[in-house]
């Protein structure tokens, strides 16, 4: 599981074509300050490091024989924030290998959402770049808005896919035209008139043009979306995509309340519904089946005018940020516990008549539409009386107001800055552990040693810290010129590192007013622990 990026680059893109987008692309990717892991030579120490994103000489094949140029991309310098590797090569495309007639390159990924094998020859048309995880990181940003500058460049020769949302793109597309002397627009999937222009030209039949259209549509795909399909597509080929869509799935997985929900909010007939979804449990349909179908109707409060339909699980649109690997867990985690709410309304009345004109003769749909509405408004009373007995007004929790909320801002930390006291306490606790480890007999031979050795022993022993060439070029400066600074150097190689303590750790060794600030939050934390221990 990981939030990625992907870019596909038709066949038919030529060299010359090719040239110009990867010089600008680097050019932006400069820009927008990315970063690649890097050894370099810092004070005659090679040192694993962050670098500003360039072009570089690569010797490949099985002796090295091949070589090429490429930029390569694992983070951004800011943050330091890092996942896995987008890499660009400038050979991409060579003359002989340019197909004119290879099309799209949204072809290319299609088998995924057609019935088609993935290793259908009409598929292998264009290169398939990236693909990794930024798992949400800030350089997922940086590289969605190099891959929207590639694809407004190349037009249909390119196409950007993945873990991203309209709203990202949005985002994407301002962050570049910063830097662009010809401003972008957003990928042909945010805008509805021209993906369906670019969809209705591929060479597949209608029915599989809609579900290519329904598949990569970035938008809300509500009730207008709903009816700019009928307007483009006829009836037919509409009910082909739900009778198939609806086929293989079963009433109270999953998959069908997904299924539902999108049919519903996008203003599809309901009685028409009842002819695409399969009653049968096993190879027998039965009157279980039909009432479990009424009472997902029921659930979704389609009868109600006013309710919150709102579901924090559900993958929006109109977000911006990127969504995080913990998103995604969490989503599958509670992927059966979603708002089954669909913000739509129907007339109670229509509603009945919709199931009594579908499935009237299969099940007494009076009975379970009733049924349903008496343990709904007893609900209702007794939801009501206990909000009514639990709710005191004024007891609302007063939030106060920090400069520093998250442990990633620490590394901007300024003096007189006002951090949460949770962080404040990580601060101290870290700080008075790892002046535990300055009794450590390896710290005191090392303090016997020349300057030279303490930081050929810092890299040595270093298996989890990524920061910038700059920062180790400080780091190295200070042990050079004051014995006492490996004090606060040491203890960061020696400690376990984790995700949440690795913020810390990079923060107090980048930032001095932090590292200067921290020893008083170590003083502070040992005051509390002596007040704690006399209790």
């Amino acid at each position: 599981m990981g939030v990625c990026i992907s870019l596909s680059i038709s066949k038919a893109v030529t060299p010359q074509e090719w040239q110009e987008v990867y010089e600008e692309a680097l050019c932006l990717a400069k820009e927008l300050n990315l970063a690649m892991r890097k050894e370099v030579r810092i004070h005659g120490i090679d040192t694993i490091c962050l670098v500003p994103v360039d072009e570089f000489e690569q010797t490949y094949g099985w002796n090295n024989e091949h070589m090429r140029y490429l930029w390569s991309v694992d983070g951004d310098y800011l943050y330091m924030r890092t996942a896995e590797s987008f890499s660009m090569p400038r050979d991409l495309v060579k003359q002989e290998t340019v197909d004119p007639d290879a099309g799209d390159a949204m072809i290319s990924n299609l088998p995924e959402y057609l019935d088609y094998p993935w290793d259908d020859s009409k598929f292998d048309n264009a290169y398939c770049l990236w693909g990794g995880k930024t798992q949400g990181e800030p350089y997922h940003m940086y590289l969605l808005a190099i891959a929207c500058f590639i694809e407004a460049k190349l037009g249909t020769k390119a196409f950007v896919s993945g873990d991203i949302t309209r709203d990202q793109c949005k985002r994407a597309v301002a962050i570049a035209n910063q830097f662009l002397k010809k401003p972008i627009d957003m990928p042909d999937r945010c805008c509805i008139e021209r993906f369906w222009k670019r969809v209705s030209v591929l060479p597949f039949a209608e029915e599989e043009k809609l579900e290519i259209f329904r598949s990569f549509y970035l938008g809300i795909k509500g009730a207008e979306f709903g009816a700019f399909m009928r307007k483009v597509y006829s009836e037919e080929t509409i009910d082909t995509a739900w009778k198939k869509e609806f086929h293989h799935i079963k009433i109270g997985t999953i998959g069908f309340s997904n299924s539902f929900s999108a049919y519903m909010l996008q203003g599809f007939d309901l009685q028409k519904l009842c002819e695409f979804v399969q009653f049968k449990d096993g190879e027998e349909e039965t009157e279980e089946q039909y009432e479990a179908f009424v009472k997902q109707i029921m659930d979704a409060k389609l009868h109600i005018p006013e309710k919150n339909c709102e579901d924090i699980w559900r993958t929006d649109q109109e977000v911006e940020i990127p969504y995080g690997i913990d998103f995604f867990i969490h989503q599958f985690w509670h992927s059966t516990s979603g708002n089954e709410k669909v913000d739509r309304y129907i007339p109670l009345e229509e509603i009945r008549m919709a199931l009594l004109m579908g499935i009237g003769e299969k099940c007494d749909v009076n009975r379970i539409i009733d049924t349903y509405l008496e343990t709904e408004a007893k609900e209702r009373n007794t939801s009501s009386e206990e909000n009514f007995l639990v709710y005191k007004p004024g007891q609302a929790e007063k939030k106060e107001h920090y400069d520093i909320n998250r442990i990633d801002e620490l590394q901007f930390y300024e003096t007189g800055s006002t951090i949460t006291p949770s962080i404040k306490k990580a601060i101290g606790k870290l700080i008075r552990f790892s002046e535990d480890t300055l009794k450590e007999d390896t710290y005191k031979k090392l303090m016997e040693e020349k300057p030279q050795k303490r930081k050929e022993w810092m890299i040595r022993q270093n298996r989890s810290i990524l920061i910038r060439d700059k920062d180790w070029e400080q780091i190295f400066l200070d042990i050079e010129t004051d014995d006492k600074s490996f004090a606060r150097y040491y203890p960061m190689v020696r400690i376990k590192i984790t995700d949440n303590i690795w913020e810390i750790v990079k923060a107090l060794l980048i930032n001095d007013e932090l590292y200067r600030y921290s020893k008083e939050l170590a003083e502070q934390y040992k005051e509390e622990e002596a007040g704690s221990a006399s209790l």
